[in-house]
């Protein structure tokens, strides 16, 4: 019986391995791999070579990596994936697409800048599971209305030759960015905007080129270099002009800005030389820390309310507006070159947060409110309020300039002020504080 069996079970096995091969998958998900890919092309209407052509709706997954030399110039992109229809799963299943030529050094760094993994010309993508590199860009989403959803387990890493990204084949010829591009991207499409989800991002280098957009939604995502830290000169934007969600997000050497964003549980560290951490025109900020930020942690252009949030480090101010609108509760700004500084048309509004060891004002605004919070060993000045405003139950001290510097038209009630140069300066008492050891302030 044996005997029978044997032939029968090579014969199953031969067909299942030349399916393999054609890229069918017995679940009806389409596979791709480099055999189909280089010998016999891996779908109808996909000629032998690259790039493999997904020209209609369905679920594709790799069955085997797929590495090869990708080389591309200014006319002629090289492309590993090109995605021409709506609708389109890729499942890497945890193996790689990847371009070799920079790591053999048989391609310049120009060449491999115009290389691209997957490039998707419709709407309505997602890839996940698995690994996109070596390309000058992972993911470009250049349909009309855009779309990508980057889904589980899912890394993007840059081309380069060595770990610190310096390139030695090319002087002329700049690095090449990895990460996502996405163009005209709109969340009220099925799979509009760009939607990324427990990805990692390595090694972006250049301003604006990991991902750029509009309707950017990012959740659970690693944005860093842990191997090589800070090691780049510019660094990606994260965030779009029309709206963005950054949720579990973890950068190194980043700089975000745009209108109408959200952040929550996101962890910056280091933004690039004489760059912000965060630019918002309005959004939210909320259990989220911005660390040694080479300019100023937050700038507010119009209205930004900040909630558990820790800014340290900064060169210039933990947070600064000129005629924006802020409100910070239960936060933290502490060794910045300045805590909260608003210029005199501007708003502040801070409460129950720790405003300490900065070098100049604690909070200065034209306008704003104070209350239930800790001021300490700031340089300038603890709070000051240039026009209106209220200082209510704070407790200010150790500070080289004024504790508590209010107009004419400020008030102040129940703050405990000791140890500054001078505790109280102006405002008129809305109730009894405490400047030093005299049990009420004059």
């Amino acid at each position: 019986m044996s005997s029978v069996r044997s032939p029968l079970i090579l014969l199953i096995f031969a067909l299942a391995t030349l399916v393999a091969s054609l890229g069918h998958a017995a679940d009806g998900v389409i596979g791709l791999n480099h055999a189909c890919a280089t010998q016999t092309g891996c779908l109808e209407g996909d000629d032998p070579g690259f790039p493999i052509q997904i020209a209609k709706p369905g679920s594709y997954r790799l069955t085997g990596n797929i590495v090869d030399h990708f080389i591309g110039g200014p006319l002629i992109p090289s492309i590993g994936i090109l995605v021409e229809s709506p609708g389109v799963s890729i499942d890497l299943a945890g193996f790689t697409l990847r371009n070799t030529c920079m790591e053999d050094e048989s391609c310049s760094n120009s060449e491999v800048s115009f290389t691209v993994g997957i490039l998707h010309v419709d709407t309505a993508l997602r890839v996940s599971n698995g690994t996109v590199g070596g390309f000058g860009a992972s993911i470009v989403s250049a349909g009309q209305e855009g779309g990508i959803l980057l889904g589980r387990n899912l890394r993007l890493s840059r081309a380069s030759h060595d770990s610190t990204g310096n390139g030695s084949n090319d002087a002329g010829g700049s690095l090449p960015n990895s990460g996502v591009l996405c163009t005209r991207c709109n969340l009220r499409e099925a799979l509009g905007g760009l939607l990324l989800h427990d990805v990692e991002i390595t090694g972006a280098r250049w301003l604006g080129d990991s991902m750029a957009g509009q309707g950017i939604v990012l959740d659970g995502i690693r944005l860093e270099d842990p191997k090589n830290p800070g090691a780049f000169p510019g660094a990606p934007v994260s965030a779009s002009s029309s709206g963005a969600v950054l949720h579990r997000v973890v950068g190194d050497h980043w700089h975000i800005a745009g209108g109408c964003v959200v952040m929550s549980d996101v962890h910056l560290r280091r933004s690039p030389e004489n760059l912000h951490a965060v630019i918002l025109s309005a959004g939210l900020i909320v259990d989220s820390s911005l660390v040694d930020s080479q300019a100023t942690g937050v700038v507010v252009v119009d209205s930004v309310l900040v909630r558990r949030t820790t800014v340290s480090g900064s060169d210039g101010a933990a947070f600064f507006g000129a005629n924006g609108t802020i409100s910070i509760f239960d936060s933290q700004a502490n060794d910045n070159g300045s805590g909260v500084t608003l210029e005199s048309t501007g708003s502040v509004l801070v409460g129950r947060s720790s405003i300490d060891g900065n070098g100049g004002l604690g909070v200065g605004s034209g306008r704003g409110q104070v209350f239930g919070s800790t001021l300490r060993g700031n340089t300038a000045a603890g709070i000051a309020l240039s026009d209106s405003g209220r200082a209510v139950g704070n407790t200010v001290t150790d500070t080289t300039g004024g504790g508590l510097i209010l107009t004419t038209r400020g008030g102040q009630s129940e703050n405990t002020l000791s140890g500054n140069t001078v505790d109280l300066s102006g405002g008129f008492p809305l109730g009894s504080s405490l400047c030093g050891t005299n049990l009420t302030c004059p």
